[in-house]
């Protein structure tokens, strides 16, 4: 009785904290944050009660669950990177309120317990993973080395303080466990409920099925249902705001550092014999896979450096792809099953130039005497879809060219070549022959992240610095901001809104609106990949929304409301005990259902109807319901027959009290945590860091 008190004035305990904190206390101890818990912290992502979490132990969550992410799914979305943060935010913090929590119930581990759960006869699972061999056995002369060398001292303590939260929440489970009791009753029917089946027969009408013309909506009525559920047309407080954003992107120079960097590793990548060891000890970005490539599978700026004669043992690049510059040594070349081309084109359209042949031959003379193709291309050429591209075709192989008659005469030629001019049913062309391809290749790529550079963002900032310096002054926001050559778009953002178009999560920048008034000005906000300068131009205090502005909405749901009433009452009046009178009434059929389960939710002549089943099962064998209202129709339904569900054994017995044990815990669980941080003073900080 004690424990349950205790329990009910704890508001209870939650499970899924206790999970989500086990797979913390790994996540810090795989990537080195354990060194962070117990030290003195300058940073904190958030307060709980005053009590601060470091950003450090937030930071470690996020890069283990955005590793997992990738592994399973490969690169991260801008939604999912911000998901993973949510859920690490709220994991961290739920962290921070089960450890006040136990530290206010008094739940404590003795260093007795922390030595029985490493020398005892039932040792903790770390244990066994870290000490033990493939037999089970464990070294513990190990432990007594680790334990007594100084040097190894803080990585044991390390492992202690595990071991000593691992059995503090497992006191808190077990106490959580005392307080849950499943009865036989409990059991009986769970079985029942996920094994029973009926047979049924209904009479059943949509309330779309109704005539708008059967129903009467007053204004009286709209402003009855306006005033009654005005709290659904609550307009919150809203800001009208100007805003100037720039991309936080890889500049020239960002790439010229990588490329350095990469240059400067040329002979001892194509000298070392260990192609994986040099990859990892440089921390690439790729691996090696020892599989050979076709043009196809490769990047269009790879290809471009590697063909094209590939040659085993050469060193080609750097090249930027992927957002990645790549160093590439060729391992070994195979022929390849066809030929490819890469070639680009300027089109002279013979309607439009007097002369579309000189054009071509002068264009050609330009090129031979070094003018740069893509340049023309983007001047003259007529093929809209490939001048902004420079004239580019990409790579293809024989027969995939629109164009037949330039396709033929560029596999006759070699990588290099100009032709022209080329008449074709399109026009005059000129034809330069980029590469050629006739080998798959096996390449290593060593590959670094090109990413935006210190100096880079602080270019960034310093411009968007300027400008709000400037509008402050001027009190001129748009006109500065078209000064310096940057785009000014407009939103609106509704207070606690979520996430803005334009901008993306609204967190970012709720700090500066919560106490903004128009005419301020934010500071230059780094969110996701982006800064950005907002100006406030119009704040509008929470109000109702007016009636006229909803009536669109509301108008809708009293019809339905009407037609339910309408529908109800019609089936009621007809309604005198027997299937058959109402469906006679309704114009309408006495329907039938075999195998119907307590999960069943599509109806036939309703669609989804979760409260359909739920209204067969508490009738007895040959009873008929009343008059139900669904949320599609309204129904009557007659259990005509139940199929008992299969013997309940000892085993299946079991299992469902283990289930609906741990569905009890995670309820308690989610109300208690629901209820201790409603009651808690959070501070999120995590603006200050991201």
């Amino acid at each position: 009785m004690g424990t349950m008190n205790k329990l009910r004035e704890n508001t209870g305990v939650i499970l899924w904290i206790l999970v989500i904190s086990f797979g913390v206390i790994w996540t810090l101890q795989d990537s080195g944050g354990l060194d962070a818990i117990g030290m003195q912290q300058d940073r904190n992502v958030a307060y709980v009660d005053g009590g601060p979490v470091p950003y450090e132990e937030y930071r470690d969550i996020v890069r283990q669950q955005q590793q997992q992410v990738r592994e399973q799914m490969g690169e991260l979305s801008a939604d999912m990177r911000e998901m993973i943060r949510e859920q690490a935010f709220e994991a961290a913090v739920n962290q921070k309120i089960m450890r006040q929590e136990m530290e206010r119930m008094g739940i404590t581990v003795s260093d007795a317990e922390v030595e029985e759960m490493i020398f005892g006869d039932n040792p903790d699972p770390l244990i066994r993973q870290q000490f033990g061999d493939e037999e089970g056995n464990i070294d513990y002369q190990m432990i007594r080395n680790l334990a007594q060398n100084p040097q190894a001292q803080e990585a044991f303590m390390q492992i202690e303080d595990y071991l000593r939260d691992t059995r503090r929440e497992q006191k808190l489970s077990s106490l959580i466990a005392a307080t849950i009791h499943v009865s036989e009753e409990d059991i009986r029917e769970e079985h029942w409920r996920r094994h029973a089946e009926a047979e049924v027969s209904y009479v059943a009408q949509r309330y779309a099925d109704i005539p708008d013309e059967e129903v009467e909506v007053t204004e009286d009525d709209l402003r009855s249902y306006y005033e009654e559920n005005q709290d659904d047309f609550v307009r919150p407080r809203t800001y009208t705001v100007e805003y100037v954003t720039r991309p936080i992107e890889p500049s020239e120079e960002d790439t010229l550092s990588v490329f350095d960097d990469l240059e400067r590793v040329v002979s001892r990548f194509a000298e070392t014999d260990d192609i994986n060891d040099f990859l990892e000890a440089r921390d690439s970005e790729t691996s090696y896979t020892e599989e050979f490539q076709s043009v196809r599978d490769l990047d269009p700026a790879l290809a471009s450096v590697i063909y094209p004669d590939p040659t085993p043992g050469d060193v080609v690049g750097p090249a930027a792809a992927d957002e990645m510059g790549q160093l590439i040594r060729i391992m070994d070349r195979q022929p390849a099953a066809e030929t490819m081309l890469h070639a680009r084109h300027i089109l002279i359209d013979p309607d439009q130039e007097d002369d579309a042949t000189e054009l071509a031959e002068e264009l050609i003379s330009r090129i031979e005497a070094g003018e740069d193709f893509g340049a023309l291309a983007r001047e003259f050429s007529a093929d809209d879809a490939t001048a902004r591209d420079g004239g580019d075709l990409g790579w293809f192989g024989s027969g995939e060219l629109d164009n037949a008659t330039i396709e033929q005469a560029a596999f006759n030629a070699d990588p290099g070549d100009v032709l022209g001019p080329i008449e074709s049913a399109e026009g005059i062309h000129v034809v330069e022959v980029a590469n050629r391809a006739t080998h798959e290749v096996d390449i290593a790529s060593l590959a670094f992240a090109i990413e935006p550079g210190g100096a880079t963002i602080r270019d960034i900032e310093v411009e968007l610095d300027d400008l709000a310096f400037y509008a402050e002054e001027t009190g001129d926001f748009r006109a500065e901001a078209e000064q310096l050559g940057l785009s000014v778009e407009q939103t609106n953002i509704q207070e606690d809104q979520d996430n803005v178009p334009g901008l993306g999560n609204a967190r970012f920048f709720n700090h500066f609106l919560d106490d903004a008034e128009a005419g301020d000005l934010s500071d230059v906000i780094e969110f996701e990949d982006q800064l950005a300068v907002l100006h406030v131009t119009d704040v509008q205090e929470e109000d109702f929304r007016p009636l006229e502005e909803v009536r669109a909405e509301i108008e809708p749901r009293v019809t339905l409301q009407k037609k339910r009433s309408f529908l109800s009452q019609r089936m009621r009046d007809a309604f005198d005990g027997d299937l058959e009178s109402v469906a006679e009434a309704l114009g309408a059929s006495v329907q039938t259902m075999s195998n119907l389960t307590y999960d069943t939710e599509t109806i036939s002549g309703l669609g989804s109807e979760p409260r359909f089943a739920g209204a067969a099962f508490a009738l007895d064998e040959g009873e008929t319901s009343s008059v139900i209202e669904g949320g599609n129709g309204a129904f009557i339904v007659r259990a005509d027959s139940f199929v008992e569900p299969p013997e309940l054994t000892d085993e299946v017995r079991q299992e469902l009290r283990e289930e609906l044990l741990q569905q009890r815990r995670m309820e308690i669980s989610q109300d208690w945590i629901a209820s201790l941080r409603d009651q808690a003073d959070i501070q999120d900080n995590r603006a200050q860091f991201e």
